[in-house]
């Protein structure tokens, strides 16, 4: 019967008083590096807006829902070129909206596919500037895509700030991020 809204965590896990890890996540994170993308987080008892939706409450009842309608699958006869240009469009539309920012912008990067597009379009919309990029590997794995991250963040001029993890470092990071802080 109570609600909690911050656009952070640390206030949530303040008002709550209850910091346990949900395990699930943290096994998800840890496989696959998996994080931010639903409503599911950390923690047991706190969730998360997904991206592209809004909450509304009204008379006691919560509601969750996309608050933009752009359907973008395919559709029987319609030109494919034509639809793969409005995807691009809308995509560096959604892009320059998310940099409208007065803080220095920092990407997440992988090295995949993904997040070497978003690079190419955050430098697009920033020519000019200092942009950071975070990308993180892991202690002693081979599959860890550091050096590909590197490669794209120097095509698109953006600062390394390469993060190594460690199997050992990883139970005392989650409770650093999650400390409760007076």
């Amino acid at each position: 019967d109570t609600l909690v809204l911050s656009s952070e965590i640390r206030p949530i896990l303040r008002a709550l008083g209850d910091a346990s890890i949900e395990e699930g996540q943290v096994v998800r994170f840890l496989r696959r590096g998996e994080v931010d993308d639903g409503e599911q987080t950390l923690f047991r008892r706190v969730r998360q807006l997904p991206p592209g939706h809004r909450l509304t409450w009204k008379n006691g009842a919560l509601r969750v829902a996309p608050y933009r309608d752009d359907d973008f699958s395919p559709q029987a006869g319609n030109d494919e070129e034509a639809e793969a240009r409005r995807y691009g469009r809308r995509l560096r539309e959604v892009v320059a909206e998310y940099l409208q920012a007065d803080v220095p912008v920092g990407v997440s990067l992988s090295g995949g596919f993904d997040s070497s597009l978003l690079a190419h379009l955050v430098r697009a919309n920033l020519p000019e500037g200092e942009l950071h990029m975070f990308t993180r590997g892991y202690q002693d794995y081979e599959g860890n895509e550091l050096e590909a991250a590197r490669a794209v963040g120097e095509r698109f001029g953006f600062r390394f700030h390469p993060v190594i993890l460690s199997p050992e470092a990883v139970p005392s990071l989650l409770r650093s991020c999650s400390e409760q802080q007076a």
